[in-house]
């Protein structure tokens, strides 16, 4: 009688805990839903204004950025270019795309399409973009190696 006893209680237990556990799983299921923005607190860690940004690691070491500038159309649009020089013997492809910003660096418009920019062993290329509102006063250009 006494290892019946202390058979049910095992399984007893056994059963109770299989219960719990089943159910703990469900309670807890953290893999559903979507997830919360994350915020970066570190300076530089947003978009750099006025600058280029390179999303491909180890490409602003093959790819340098020589000059970037914008200037009012006659239209008063914001025309951005971006001179880039191919620092290898190697023919790079690249894809730029810019954002334009307002006053307080909010959003206006963009980013924009990407554009094919190819850049011959050793030399240089331009990429020219032109907003379409007139209130743009700061962009970013973003660039990436060619997929």
């Amino acid at each position: 009688m006494k290892k019946s006893g202390q058979f049910l209680f095992v399984v007893v237990a056994l059963a109770v805990l299989l219960i719990l556990g089943c159910h703990s799983k469900v309670m807890t299921r953290f893999d559903e839903g979507t997830e919360p923005g994350a915020t970066v607190d570190l300076p530089g860690a947003g978009p750099r204004m006025n600058n280029v940004g390179f999303l491909t690691p180890g490409l602003n070491r093959r790819v340098a950025v020589e000059q970037t500038n914008a200037m009012r159309t006659p239209t008063n649009t914001l025309e951005v270019y971006c001179v880039f020089r191919n620092r290898t013997r190697y023919t790079q492809q690249l894809q730029v795309r810019t954002q334009f910003f307002g006053q307080q660096g909010e959003p206006l418009e963009g980013p924009d399409a990407w554009q094919n920019v190819f850049l011959g062993p050793n030399t240089i290329q331009t990429y020219r973009t032109y907003s379409t509102r007139t209130d743009p006063a700061y962009y970013y250009i973003e660039v990436q190696e060619m997929p």
